[in-house]
């Protein structure tokens, strides 16, 4: 069986993952993304936080127009003596990652897809994170990063089955649009993408079978 997952953020490889060393290790599954580095997961802190964001699968026909973005700035800087970390207002965040460097964070500028860093948000995350732990005035900058988070306006996160007429009916799991809860909700949501998939699979196949 060939499986094909678009998309090659944390959701999309977590569900590639799961897919092929949990259900079906016999398919030849393939990861289609634009790119693999300039992606919003590759420049995320990678918070593990509880949320509300999800609310299970929906089987009402939807449409990627649906989605929508927000932009998010984190910057890097290299803090050896942070071990701990923050979590304040304002999505004010420091996290601490390998070989002293220290994720500071963030932005949430809803419906906005401009990737161009903005100096003026760098020093606004860099002001809020000294205040909330003033030894990083010390930290020396590594590098900024941007990115934008895919959200689902006016409405929770759900797994959509959206219906494709093609030559053939065509049926996709659409489990896109975590907000900034990606890390987090991602081995769930992966596990309810591929049973709803190989529900649909199943489905079908009886049905062609009649």
């Amino acid at each position: 069986m060939k499986i094909a997952v678009v998309g090659g953020g944390v959701i999309g490889l977590t569900t590639a993952f799961r897919l092929q060393y949990e259900f079906m290790r016999n398919a030849e599954i393939t990861v289609f993304a634009e790119s693999f580095d300039n992606i919003v997961s590759y420049t995320a802190a990678g918070i593990f936080r509880v949320g509300t964001s999800y609310c299970g699968a929906s089987e009402t026909n939807t449409s990627l127009n649906s989605i929508l973005y927000f932009f998010n700035c984190n910057l890097i800087v290299n803090a050896p003596w942070i071990k701990m970390f923050c979590y304040g207002e304002l999505d004010t965040y420091v996290i601490p990652n390998l070989n002293g460097a220290v994720t500071l964070g963030g932005t949430r500028n809803f419906d906005c897809e401009n990737m161009t860093i903005c100096p003026y948000e760098s020093a606004a995350i860099f002001a809020r994170c000294r205040k909330l732990i003033p030894s990083l005035a010390n930290a020396q900058l590594i590098r900024q990063e941007v990115g934008l988070r895919p959200h689902r306006e006016g409405e929770k996160n759900k797994l959509q089955i959206d219906c494709i007429l093609t030559d053939t009916f065509l049926q996709i799991v659409d489990n896109y649009g975590h907000d900034g809860y990606g890390v987090s909700m991602a081995p769930g949501t992966a596990s309810e993408a591929i049973h709803t998939a190989i529900q649909l699979h199943t489905r079908s196949s009886f049905v062609s079978k009649l």
